[in-house]
């Protein structure tokens, strides 16, 4: 979900996240990501990583195995036969 225009609704970003990880724990989600945009916060999710402000954001995804990403799902045995 894409928080930046609540922020100052529930008081800083701090109070906020705070706030969706407390209510994540009661829905039963079992990991958070937080990243610049909403594809590299699933990437992140994927591997067991939260903070996805921690590095420039192509660091971060540079850094990540193929797997984590959706779209590649449907091709990963032809980008294993191609050394991807």
């Amino acid at each position: 979900m894409e928080l930046e225009a609540s922020v100052r609704l529930f008081g800083g970003k701090r109070k906020l996240v705070e706030r969706v990880k407390a209510e994540a724990l009661e829905l039963g989600v079992a990991q958070l990501g937080w990243a610049p945009t909403s594809l590299a916060a699933v990437a992140i999710a994927r591997m067991g990583q939260s903070n996805g402000f921690a590095k420039p954001l192509e660091a971060l995804l540079d850094a990540l195995p193929i797997e984590v990403l959706a779209p590649v799902a449907a091709h990963a045995a032809t980008l294993s036969r191609l050394g991807c």
